[in-house]
């Protein structure tokens, strides 16, 4: 962020980041397994890593719930095209789900 001199996430392995500190941190998949529904409530959505890691690993869990809800905010959304350019690098994780719309973001999967 030009607006504060620092890094959303790593510059080498971002997903990597987000899968051992918010995944790990937060006992995932674990705590959702054997549950009809699991919420999730991240405040600061930043660039989308951590529901894109967390959106991966809950379908590739045979023993995930049978709901996932991820609720975000995020005071200070990234414009569309920075979305974009940072969502790239994870395209083989969102299978081209994720659409981003004016300052919020909107999964249609």
């Amino acid at each position: 962020s030009s607006g504060f001199g620092d890094f959303y996430h790593s510059r080498d392995d971002a997903l990597g980041q987000a899968r051992a500190v918010f995944l790990a941190g937060n006992d995932l998949p674990q705590r959702w397994q054997g549950r009809e529904r699991f919420t999730i409530l991240e405040t600061g959505f930043g660039a989308g890593l951590n529901f894109l890691a967390t959106w991966a690993a809950w379908r590739e869990d045979a023993r995930r719930s049978a709901r996932l809800h991820f609720v975000s905010c995020e005071l200070r959304p990234f414009t569309c095209e920075d979305l974009a350019l940072i969502q790239v690098e994870c395209d083989a994780l969102n299978d081209g789900g994720l659409v981003a719309v004016g300052n919020s973001q909107v999964f249609d999967f």
